[in-house]
This record gives structure tokens, C-alpha cells and sequence, in this order.
């Protein structure tokens, strides 16, 4: 063997190395950057079902109490309540919002059904506040507590799908929740 064809084997052995290594190297930071967005976006959505989750459940608690003061007949907790409701409801709307972003068409609908209904309760409750039927209004915010328990069931079912979580029905969601309604308020 002359020196040339060494040099030229050593040579092609080097570049074949490096080649191989920035090839290597290339696909490997790509996959690692697209798992990275992909963990990022994950984290996001499930930051996002979690706030949406919390403003629910604050709405649900609210709406409880106001189903609670006029079952007793405590007027300052229905009040006390409704003078609360400004905040829960404004971060529940925000989420409906950030949904376009975040959540999956079924969740997104299920929002914006919540939303309206909401909307509507609240103009028949004005309406039935003026023809004085408490039974009613009380009864308008029972359905919506339930409608709240739903909305938060779908919210959370694709969340748990995702983080490999054991399957939940809505009856296992409600269990303990139907024995509030019959409490009086503090």
C-alpha cells in the first residue's frame, strides 16, 4: 500500500464519520425540537383545561349556594352569591375564549352550549325574580348546577384520556355532589 491510498482510506473513513455524525445529529435536534413543541403545546392545553376546570367549578359552587339560600329562604347567601358571581363568570368566559386554542371541537361546544345557557337563565331569571316564584329560580339554578357538573365531565374526559387515567362516568363524576343540594348554607 503507497501512501496515497491511505491517506485517501483515512480520509473517506473521516468524512463518512462526519458526514454520518451531522447527519445523525440534524435528525436528532429535529426530533428533540418536535418533541419539545409537542410537550409545550400538551402543557399549555392541560394548563388551560385546568383553569377552565377551576372557573367551573367556582361558577358551580356560586349557583350551589344560590340554589342553597333560596331552599332556606336566606336571602343574604342568595345575595352574597349573586354579588360574588362577577369573577367566576368572567374567567369562564375568558376560557371559552382561549378554547378556540386549546380545546377539541366536542369540548369547544359543549362551552359555548354552557355559555348560552347560562345567558338564558339568567334572563328568565330576572323575569321570574320580577313574578316573585322563587321555586322557580331555584329550580333554574338547579338545571344549571347540572349543567355545570357536565360541562366539567366532558372538560376533563379527553385530559385524563391523555394522561392514560382509568375512564370515568358521569355517575362516578355526580357521587357525593347530590347530598350538597340538600345542605344549609353557612
Amino acid at each position: 500500500m503507497d501512501v496515497e491510498t491511505i491517506a485517501v482510506n483515512v480520509s473517506v473513513g473521516v468524512l463518512t464519520g462526519v458526514i454520518t455524525g451531522i447527519t445523525a445529529g440534524y435528525f436528532g435536534l429535529r426530533s428533540a425540537l418536535t418533541q419539545f413543541r409537542t410537550q409545550r403545546a400538551f402543557d399549555r392545553r392541560l394548563e388551560w383545561h385546568e383553569r377552565t376546570n377551576r372557573a367551573i367549578d367556582d361558577f358551580r359552587r356560586i349557583h350551589e349556594r344560590i340554589v342553597l339560600g333560596f331552599g332556606h329562604n336566606r336571602f343574604d347567601v342568595v345575595q352574597e352569591a349573586v354579588t360574588a358571581f362577577d369573577i367566576p363568570m368572567r374567567e369562564f368566559t375568558r376560557s371559552i375564549g382561549e378554547g378556540l386554542l386549546y380545546a377539541d371541537r366536542a369540548t369547544y361546544l359543549e362551552l359555548k352550549k354552557m355559555h348560552a345557557k347560562i345567558i338564558d337563565v339568567t334572563n328568565d331569571t330576572h323575569c321570574l325574580c320580577e313574578m316573585q316564584d322563587i321555586p322557580g329560580v331555584r329550580q333554574m339554578f338547579s338545571s344549571l348546577v347540572k349543567v355545570l357538573d357536565e360541562t366539567a365531565f366532558v372538560l376533563a374526559k379527553p385530559v385524563r384520556k391523555h394522561l392514560s387515567l382509568d375512564k370515568i362516568k358521569l355517575a362516578d363524576f355526580e357521587k357525593g355532589r347530590a347530598s350538597n343540594h340538600q345542605q344549609s348554607p353557612a
